[in-house]
């Protein structure tokens, strides 16, 4: 289904926009989700995950090569780009944003049409995180939650038998990642 609404992207010749935000696997590796947007004729856009791709550094050139490497192998020729590409989104991050040698310079050095924009989503956590940075009991709530998800996650017997616990309660039990 991917080929396809790339193959579709690239014969109406729509506008392109490409979302990234790194990510760490459960092998701690880190690794940057790949997502595009685009309409496909005159319909409204779509947003669809394009790639996973494992970054040997988090250095800008490497990100750039691996963001265009990712590009090009799902079927998005330079010239395509060079015509279409025209945003690039990211979360706020000195090495993708940075104004001398970020990801996003690199990118409109190369395409002059992309223009750059920081992630409404990770903005607004900014902003609520610098909110309740000074709420005291926020901070302990925060502190209560990561001792709490420390002594489930670190601990394969304590998860069992919150597992068992949650059977008995007829609760569904939900492994869930870290409180940020």
């Amino acid at each position: 289904m991917r080929e396809q609404l790339v193959k579709n992207i690239i014969d109406c010749s729509a506008k392109l926009s490409v979302l990234i935000d790194e990510s760490t696997t459960l092998s701690s590796k880190t690794s940057m989700v790949v997502y595009i947007k685009s309409a496909i004729s005159n319909d409204d856009p779509i947003f669809m995950f394009l790639d996973l791709v494992e970054l040997d550094n988090q250095l800008a050139v490497n990100i750039v090569d691996k963001l265009l490497a990712c590009l090009h192998k799902c079927g998005f020729d330079e010239t395509f780009l060079q015509k279409n590409w025209v945003s690039f989104v990211s979360d706020g991050a000195s090495v993708l944003l940075g104004k001398k040698n970020g990801v996003a310079k690199r990118l409109k050095d190369k395409y002059p049409l992309i223009f750059s924009w920081h992630c409404m989503n990770h903005r607004l956590e900014l902003a609520v995180n610098d909110s309740v940075k000074d709420v005291t009991a926020t901070n302990h709530f925060k502190a209560f939650l990561d001792s709490l998800y420390a002594l489930y996650n670190r601990s394969p017997k304590n998860q069992n038998e919150l597992k068992t616990i949650c059977t008995e309660l007829d609760m569904i039990f939900l492994k869930v990642g870290r409180v940020k």
